[in-house]
């Protein structure tokens, strides 16, 4: 029992947390005023610091404390990726000659094209960063760091492409307010064609993660690492799946958001209800 908890549940605990605790942590300054927003991605950078040393400490070790600080230090150098794509830091170009939203561009090579232009330093940086990782784990005996980023950024960009091509659930009024103008770029549909494709490769990835931690050769601490970026890449799946799912709510960052058309009904029967319910976990 104590050796299932501590190779499989715990580092699946962990990933969840951590996937958990970072997307709600950068919602919570969606909005906020100028000054916060600076002073928190200031110090998201002084914490980038900290996961840049952290990758170069933990890269000649492969036992389990490094493992869980490898993968902690991957995740936090994406985070303060994310963090300044949606805090609005590093983007892109300005998009000229978009229609206002709920106007949308039909042409899905056009809408493809210029949403990459919006977020083009923010590619840009991203590559660059993984070039860093690569170089500083090169040859090292724990690279789990670049794999965790490597899944990290993979899954994201999967993302946004479900979310251009078209999603059930997804609505830009949600971002941050300087995101508000792509919103001319997305279209609200049931599912996409690329939805399933992406499922099941992500599916295949997990499930090969698995069936290798599982094995009988397969050491404690390697085990722990599979099972760390697994739980992480089935995380954004899960993630990906609400964005379909006919559903009245989503979890968005630390809470519980209605849909829109449940906002309405649930307004019929609650007027003086918000949208926006405590998750269970706060």
């Amino acid at each position: 029992m104590i050796h299932v908890l501590s190779l499989y549940l715990a580092p699946a605990l962990y990933s969840l947390f951590l996937w958990w605790f970072l997307t709600g942590l950068i919602m919570a300054f969606y909005g906020r005023e100028p000054g916060t927003v600076r002073w928190a991605f200031v110090g998201a950078t002084a914490v980038l610091l900290l996961a840049a040393a952290g990758v170069v400490i933990t890269r000649q070790y492969t036992h389990t404390a490094a493992v869980y600080g490898a993968f902690t230090c991957g995740t936090l150098v994406w985070a303060w990726l994310i963090a300044g794509y949606y805090l609005g830091y590093i983007t892109g170009p300005d998009v000229a000659g978009l229609p206002r939203p709920p106007r949308a561009i039909q042409d899905s090579r056009v809408r493809l094209r210029l949403a990459l232009q919006a977020s083009l330093y923010h590619e840009l940086l991203v590559l660059a960063v993984c070039l860093v990782l690569v170089w500083l784990t090169w040859s090292s005996a724990n690279r789990l760091a670049l794999w965790t980023f490597l899944a990290l950024w993979i899954m994201h960009g999967i993302s946004k492409l479900n979310v251009l091509f078209g999603v059930r659930n997804f609505h830009i009024e949600w971002l941050p307010r300087h995101m508000h103008r792509l919103g001319s770029l997305l279209v609200h549909r049931p599912v996409n064609p690329l939805f399933p494709w992406t499922m099941l490769l992500a599916s295949l990835t997990v499930w090969a993660l698995v069936a290798r931690a599982v094995a009988p050769e397969t050491g404690p601490s390697q085990t722990v690492a599979l099972v760390l970026i697994g739980f992480m890449i089935f995380l954004g799946m899960l993630e990906q799946m609400l964005l379909v799912l006919p559903l009245p709510a989503v979890l968005w960052g630390w809470r519980v958001r209605l849909l829109p058309g449940h906002v309405r009904a649930h307004a019929d029967v609650a007027p003086h209800a918000t949208n926006v319910l405590p998750a269970g976990s706060e």
